[in-house]
């Protein structure tokens, strides 16, 4: 598993239920409709969380992608249960079966490193832009 500065993952059996404010999001497939901003893991799952330490709160805001699609996607396509960014704690928390959560977090870093090596290149693109001939 490959990790970023940024980035380390924590392993638990269990966490305390937290309510966070509006700017967290999960998915949970278990329900009908996603929910935001209210953390409510499945407690039968096992738990793995990726810190974000640094990351400011608009580049989390493109790594869950609007409205959580992005979490979403993760959670349908690895057979995760639940993705929610705990904003205090600076940790994305991944709750599912054991055999599912590398999947996640994989693909959770890889969005990661997406999205801050295009925040870098658009940056360093507006400070040192290209010259036209």
């Amino acid at each position: 598993m490959e990790m970023s500065q940024n980035m380390s993952v924590v392993d638990s059996a269990s966490t305390e239920n937290k309510t966070q404010d509006s700017n967290t999001f999960f998915y949970n497939p278990a329900y009908e409709k996603p929910a935001r901003g209210v953390y409510n893991p499945p407690l039968n799952r096992e738990f793995i969380g990726v810190y974000v330490k640094g990351i400011d709160d608009q580049t989390m805001y493109k790594i869950i992608g609007k409205d959580g699609k992005v979490f979403k996607a993760i959670s349908h396509q690895t057979g995760v249960d639940y993705i929610f960014w705990l904003k205090s704690e600076e940790m994305i928390a991944i709750w599912g079966f054991a055999e599912s959560l590398p999947h996640a977090v994989n693909r959770i870093q890889q969005r990661i490193n997406l999205i801050l090596s295009n925040d870098l290149t658009y940056n360093y693109n507006q400070q040192f832009p290209a010259l036209v001939r």
